[in-house]
């Protein structure tokens, strides 16, 4: 009997811990069990002679796309878009894409991306990109392709509006939309009922100047019911909002580079948290 009671307490406590243990930010490559199972597209310097189209080294390479679990996306010509879309279809194990351009009929792309049913993240690194590129993406439309993913960064992308089609990604964990130039955050925002970690502001670890004009944690953010880890780095935020004491599942929050706030407000009791952080400099 009494081992019966120590092993049914010793439940009870792991997941009494398990409930309150802080989610981690996820990058793409903690998903990878296995490098061997990345595909670089295009895949010419596989090798050094031609195009997978034409090679019977390249072709053998491919042979089974399946295995494939990870995309990686740069530098795509427009011949090579055909190759692009003739390949997704058979991708069919892939978890994470990561797009450091976006290809010309990235309709047609993203028509064949939404259909990856084991896609779970996908990343977006816009400091690559030239702006004229940059004002030629529709956000709107790839988002509305997206909505059964996990993990989403949109990076560097200068986004002065957030889409609204965000809120349909409600099986989002985790989203990192840093270096990126909007100020508010749209209501459909409050949908992602299952986001458990935000990063917002300014990374300015890159050959271009990024800034943040967030100013506020609004009242869309502070509804969040399962939010767990919030970081913004942000010059222009002014204030630490008091709602984020009424925020049942948050654990960390840090708030970086910021010029405006001096000290944390008496409303802020950091015994709440596993982890309360507020850093001032100039930026």
């Amino acid at each position: 009997m009494k081992s019966y009671l120590f092993f049914m307490f010793l439940l009870f406590f792991t997941q009494v811990k398990a409930q309150v243990r802080t989610s981690q930010f996820v990058n793409r490559t903690d998903l990878l069990e296995n490098y061997c199972y990345s595909l670089h597209f295009p895949i010419s310097y596989t090798c050094d002679t031609c195009t997978y189209a034409n090679c019977d080294t390249c072709a053998s390479y491919l042979s089974d796309l399946s295995k494939f679990v990870d995309l990686q996306v740069e530098n795509v010509s427009r011949k090579d878009v055909d190759d692009l879309l003739k390949m997704l279809p058979q991708l069919t194990e892939v978890r994470t894409i990561q797009f450091r351009c976006i290809p010309g009929r990235y309709v047609q792309i993203f028509q064949e991306i939404e259909k990856l049913d084991k896609l779970e993240y996908v990343e977006f690194q816009g400091y690559v990109f030239s702006d004229a590129d940059l004002d030629n993406i529709d956000f709107s439309f790839i988002l509305s392709k997206l909505k059964k993913i996990k993990y989403l960064s949109i990076i560097s992308f200068n986004l002065s509006v957030i889409p609204p089609e965000i809120g349909q990604l409600t099986q989002l964990r985790q989203l990192n939309i840093a270096d990126n130039d909007f100020a508010e955050f749209p209501k459909e925002f409050a949908n992602l009922h299952n986001l458990k970690i935000l990063r917002v502001g300014v990374l300015a670890r890159f050959d271009k100047k990024f800034t943040s004009k967030v100013q506020h944690i609004s009242e869309t953010i502070l509804g969040l019911p399962n939010l767990e880890d919030l970081t913004i780095i942000s010059p222009d935020l002014r204030e630490i909002p008091c709602g984020l004491m009424d925020m049942p599942k948050l654990k960390r929050v840090a708030i970086r580079q910021n010029k405006y706030i001096t000290e944390k407000p008496d409303c802020i009791d950091e015994n709440k948290f596993d982890y309360f952080y507020v850093y001032t400099s100039s930026y």
